[in-house]
């Protein structure tokens, strides 16, 4: 029975809220966009369909994001552990 907990875990994982992150951008690339964080930390994001961009309260493409720029980042975890950025934020515009 203790095996068929996590097997039901993985087939029927249930949603967790976003995850928010704050920092400054690292790099941004096609399929990724790294940020250092406010705590210190570099962390990856994947990028998706699912993720939309903001500056200044208007939509803008990933791709336009540059490295300096302060950022807030909401973020889903997907089931091999990666985290996919669902909104990019730019702060202070």
């Amino acid at each position: 029975m203790r095996v068929l907990l996590p097997i039901a875990l993985l087939l029927f994982q249930v949603s967790l809220p976003p995850a928010h992150f704050t920092g400054k951008i690292h790099i941004v690339s096609k399929k990724t966009i790294t940020v250092n964080t406010d705590e210190g930390n570099e962390v990856e994001f994947t990028i998706s369909r699912k993720t939309k961009a903001e500056r200044d309260g208007k939509n803008v493409d990933v791709q336009t994001l540059q490295p300096g720029e302060q950022v807030s980042i909401d973020a889903e975890q997907e089931r091999l552990g990666y985290l996919v950025a669902l909104k990019v934020t730019v702060a202070g515009h």
